[in-house]
């Protein structure tokens, strides 16, 4: 199989020459039951890092089945199919991937193939990065974002509060569309006076949490708000999104307990609180020392100026 190397990756190639293979999987879109189809071409794609693959073979001149494939040939196991995407004979698909896990493309004809034009794309997980990154949205007035950490040796008893309140216009699209797994994550990064990473956490897209089993996101036409009781994987409980224009979008997180990372309290400032987007969007707060109200080995405790 061709590998995807640098993304976004795309290939136009005439599938015609193509043919069956034997160890070809059954496709599960197909129709009534799984099966083989005509003319498969393969694509292989190692991601760098966890995060979301997307292909499609839009613009390809006849009817294409897309399917993604875990595994190795003669054991694959299909993550995901589809026959006809956006009302046409092409497909489209995506698929949660994890870093270093190679990932089979197959591409089959419903009958006969022809002109394929296959396309690649990988958007990673949500992540914080060794520095302060640039760009990120602000308040339009000062001191309407607080931050709180506290965490006094117990790993039980840690605590995270941010906000980031009267922020600049920022609708609910630019935040993202975190509601199902393949959709948007989010990482909280806290940088001290050196520009070093000490605190981050990730939230993730989609999935269900809690006991229940209920989905960790809801939407509405203004906000998206994540809950999760078990806090799963970085300590984080709940993540509000509000959109709004100048001054009324906001952000609230809250974190709890052992799963929230050891913050070497206490920090040096100026500090930096960001919270990024997959995809590339953020929003940040700063504290200078004139900002901070309490600093010391048990509790960090300031509104941004």
């Amino acid at each position: 199989a061709p590998a995807a190397a640098a993304t976004p990756f795309t290939d136009t190639i005439q599938a015609s020459g193509a043919t069956r293979g034997a160890f070809d999987p059954l496709q599960s879109c197909t129709g009534v039951a799984p099966g083989q189809n005509e003319d498969s071409v393969w694509y292989r794609y190692v991601p760098p890092a966890d995060g979301v693959v997307s292909a499609d073979t839009l613009g390809s001149t006849y009817d294409t089945i897309l399917s993604a494939h875990g595994g190795s040939c003669g054991g694959f196991s299909e993550l995901a199919c589809n026959d006809n995407a956006v009302s046409s004979a092409q497909s489209a698909i995506s698929v949660v991937v994890s870093a270093g896990v190679p990932i089979y493309l197959e591409v089959t004809a419903r009958s006969s193939g022809a002109t394929l034009q296959f396309a690649l794309d990988f958007v990673p997980s949500a992540a914080c990065a060794a520095s302060p990154v640039g760009g990120c949205r602000t308040s339009v007035a000062l001191g309407q974002s607080p931050i709180k950490i506290r965490d006094a040796g117990d790993p039980a008893s840690r605590q995270l509060l941010w906000k980031w309140g009267k922020g600049v216009s920022t609708t609910l699209a630019e935040f993202g569309a975190p509601l199902t797994s393949i959709g948007t994550s989010y990482a909280f990064c806290l940088y001290d006076g050196g520009g070093t990473l000490v605190a981050a956490a990730t939230i993730p897209a989609g999935g269900q949490c809690g006991s229940s089993g209920k989905d960790c996101w809801r939407g509405s036409t203004k906000t998206f708000k994540y809950r999760d009781s078990d806090r799963t994987p970085d300590g984080i409980k709940s993540l509000d999104l509000g959109a709004g224009g100048d001054g009324k979008a906001r952000i609230g997180l809250k974190g709890a307990g052992s799963l929230l990372p050891a913050v070497p309290l206490p920090l040096t400032p100026p500090l930096t609180a960001q919270l990024s987007r997959s995809g590339g969007t953020c929003w940040e707060a700063r504290y200078s020392p004139a900002a901070i109200q309490r600093n010391d080995g048990v509790q960090l405790k300031a509104k941004d100026d």
